[in-house]
């Protein structure tokens, strides 16, 4: 995969590179990453570069690694792929206004 990729229809966004992914408001509901090495990273951001969700490969393994945040999931005022070592990311989200 070259780049990152959304798809409307399920509210999925599937990264393999930094960059933006929303800039409106946005609630994460499950982040599935597939690392390509032990000790790969995956930084979620906002936009002003706020840690936000982080995810980090196991030593000695390349398992999946994923946070489920539930139903209400985790809303955020924007949303950016600060890090991403290598692999890709599932991301899942509902858009809501920010009130």
């Amino acid at each position: 995969m070259a780049g990152n990729a959304f798809t409307s229809e399920t509210q999925l966004w599937v990264v393999d590179s930094t960059g933006t992914l929303n800039t409106g408001g946005v609630t994460v509901v499950k982040v599935i990453y597939l690392p390509a090495v032990q000790g790969d990273d995956l930084v979620l951001t906002d936009n002003a570069d706020n840690n936000a969700i982080i995810l980090r490969a196991k030593a000695g393994s390349i398992d999946m690694v994923e946070t489920d945040f539930g139903e209400r999931g985790r809303t955020l005022p924007s949303l950016k792929v600060g890090t991403i070592d290598g692999g890709i990311a599932y991301i899942y989200f509902r858009m809501l206004p920010i009130s």
